[in-house]
Formats: C-alpha cells, structure tokens, sequence
C-alpha cells in the first residue's frame, strides 16, 4: 500500500511538472507542438497515478474482506486452520483454505473465495450479481480453478464463495452449484457442511501459504 501511494504522488508531481513545463513553453513561445507534447505528458502521468490508486484502493478492500471473513471464523471459535492467499499457479491464487477439525481423523477441507459485495446479492445465469449488477471477476470460475489446482495436488475440497457483507435470500444462494455465503455465515457453513475430508490435506497445504491456526 505505501508503494503504491508513493507511485501515486510521484505520477501527480510528475503530472503538475510536465503541466508546468506546457505552460511554460507557451509563454516563452516554443512551438505548439512542443506544448502539446508537455500537455499529453502531464495527462498520462495523471492517468498514471489515478490508475495505480484505483488498484490500491481495491486490494485494500479486498483484503479488508478477507480479513473479517477469518475474523468470523475466530469469533465462532471454529476448530480450524485457515491457509491465506495460496499460490497455486494454474489455477491463480485462494483467498481462504479453511480446514476444520484439522487433528481430527477426519479433517474437512473449504476453499473460499472472497467478493467484497454489499447489498443484495443475486444470480444471474451463472454471474453472481450485486444490487442486480453482475461482479467484475465472477469467483464461480475462480473457485472452480482453485479446486482444480488443489486436486492436482492431492487435495479433495468444497468450494465456497463468500459476498462479504451482502444480504442474501432467505432460502439461500448458489452460483453454477456453488454455494455462496456471507463472511458472517462462514463458519456456520464450515461447521455444518458434509465437505470432502483428507488426512494429508493439513500437510500438503502447509508449505503453500501463510497459516493461522484457529484451533
């Protein structure tokens, strides 16, 4: 984050440079195309800067999302470990592998993907929508992928997206079979849900990612 705000207010002081260089160049009387060029500078910087703080500004929701979804998940006191942003090359990269009961004989395996979603939330065909807009990046086909990714690997898991802070139908809510929860609902879902189990789930995952174990 501070990166990218430095990059940001480097790219506004470029801007403001290459604008003041564009007037400059008029008053002393240098070419047109000469100030022309210093203008279409400073609106690139600018440009620049607006796009680099518009991608900070949504990593930091996004990952405000993740953090009161395990937040949740540790008010519940849900027996579980929760592996954050695994890398799993083809299949990008998981928000959230929760796994529950993880020294039980039988450890139960999730793999969560996060939408910062507030409002009502619906599906439309396959999209899951938002106040009736269809999501940017749908995470049917996301967590799809993750769970892919991890059976490649050996690990057998139930994929789960979770809309933030949205409200959801009374009778619940899926998307392409996916069944989808609030960050508030997670660990009810993760308590009561029949997903797959694996004994080596706990071992193979724990050279992937950062752990916190909730247990």
């Amino acid at each position: 984050m501070k990166a990218a705000r430095r990059r940001q207010w480097t790219s506004w002081v470029l801007a403001l440079v290459c604008a003041g260089a564009a007037w400059g160049s008029v008053r002393v009387g240098l070419p047109l195309l000469v100030s022309v060029v210093a203008v279409l500078a400073a609106v690139a910087a600018a440009a620049t800067g607006a796009s680099f703080a518009s991608r900070a500004s949504r990593a930091a929701v996004g990952w405000r999302s993740e953090r009161d979804t395990v937040a949740a998940l540790t008010r519940a006191n849900v027996p579980a470990v929760v592996y954050c942003g695994l890398m799993l090359g083809g299949g990008g990269d998981a928000d959230l592998v929760v796994v529950s009961h993880p020294h039980s004989a039988h450890p139960r395996v999730f793999v969560v993907e996060v939408k910062t979603v507030w409002g009502r939330a619906s599906v439309r065909g396959d999209q899951l929508c938002s106040n009736g807009r269809p999501l940017p990046h749908q995470p049917a086909a996301q967590v799809r992928r993750q769970r892919e990714a991890l059976a490649r690997r050996g690990i057998v898991s139930q994929p789960v997206v979770v809309a933030s802070r949205a409200t959801l139908p009374r009778g619940g809510l899926s998307v392409s079979g996916i069944p989808v929860v609030t960050s508030a609902g997670l660990p009810a879902f993760v308590g009561s849900h029949p997903a797959p189990w694996s004994t080596t789930a706990v071992n193979a995952l724990r050279s992937l990612a950062h752990v916190q174990d909730l247990t």
